[in-house]
């Protein structure tokens, strides 16, 4: 939390950084929660400044990327 006593958001710091900590499954605005509460399922809110999670959504991209990861697996394998 800010000391005004608002929330964080991804647009009080730059995109490159916000997209930099989301790939690495961290809230975008502080860098210090999770985004991830289990596999796939993106967080309410961070547990660590309260910022808003719920409207990121994660519907396509990860189920696709396990998907490439699986066949990637399996065509090396033979």
């Amino acid at each position: 939390m800010k000391p005004g006593g608002r929330a964080i958001s991804p647009r009080d710091i730059g995109a490159l950084e916000a997209t930099r900590r989301g790939a690495l499954g961290r809230c975008p605005a502080c860098g210090a929660g999770r985004l991830f509460g289990r596999f796939l399922k993106v967080r309410d809110a961070c547990p660590a400044c309260g910022a808003e999670l719920h409207h990121h959504r994660a519907d396509d991209l990860p189920p696709y990327l396990v998907i490439l990861k699986g066949k990637r697996s399996e065509t090396a394998l033979g």
